[in-house]
Parts: structure tokens; sequence; C-alpha cells
């Protein structure tokens, strides 16, 4: 067995990184994607099936969890070709670098975009 260890304590890693409150509870160590398929689903709704409260309440925890992991957000819905394409081109910035050209997007219901770092508590509220 191998015996690895990061040098300073985890004091010293808390206090390079400034981070807020709620932000990056749980470091995996890896980038996260939530990503929210059949997002036309809410931008239709046509039995009535998502309230305006609810939804509110649906977006806000999905936020939190992702904030808490560091995880980026995409609604995405392949039917409307909503996001699909940013999906795609966020893939390749995570991966290989890529420029990305997307800005976020947090207006629109049903075409939510928040990448890793972007988010925050107050934004949240």
């Amino acid at each position: 067995m191998f015996d690895v260890r990061l040098e300073g304590t985890d004091e010293d890693l808390k206090a390079e990184l400034p981070l807020g409150q709620g932000v990056l509870e749980v470091n995996l160590g890896i980038p996260l994607i939530i990503i929210c398929s059949k997002s036309d689903i809410i931008q239709s709704n046509d039995k009535g099936i998502f309230t305006d409260n609810a939804l509110d309440v649906l977006y806000k925890h999905i936020r939190n969890t992702a904030l808490l992991y560091g995880a980026t957000t995409i609604f995405v819905s392949e039917k409307s070709q909503v996001n699909a394409e940013l999906l795609y081109h966020y893939l390749m910035h995570r991966l290989y670098g890529f420029q990305l050209l997307y800005k976020p997007l947090l207006d629109e219901k049903d075409r939510l975009f928040i990448p890793s770092g972007f988010d925050s508590i107050t934004l949240i509220k």
C-alpha cells in the first residue's frame, strides 16, 4: 500500500479557499454536472402538474445541492432542442479545455444553466 499525504492541514487548505457558507461542503475531487432532462414539460405544463411554488422549491433544492457539491446545473430537453448544444459545448469545455462561449442562464425556468462556481446562497434566495 502507498501512503499518500497532502502537505498542510485541513486548516491550511481552508485558509487558501475563501468559500462562502454552504459552498463545496462535499468535495469529491471530480467535476459534477446535474442534468435535468425533459425540461419541456415545465414549459408546457399542460396538465398543471407544477405550480409556481412547487417549481421554486424544486429549483432551490437542486441549486442548493449543486452548490453543496460544487456541481454545474443544466436543464436540457432534446425534444424542443433546449440546451442540447450548450451541454455538448460545456462537456467539451470541461473535458478538453475548449473555450466556453455561453453565459449562465438564470432567468428562464426551462433553460437553466449554472456553471460550477457561479452560484451562491444569495443568488439562490
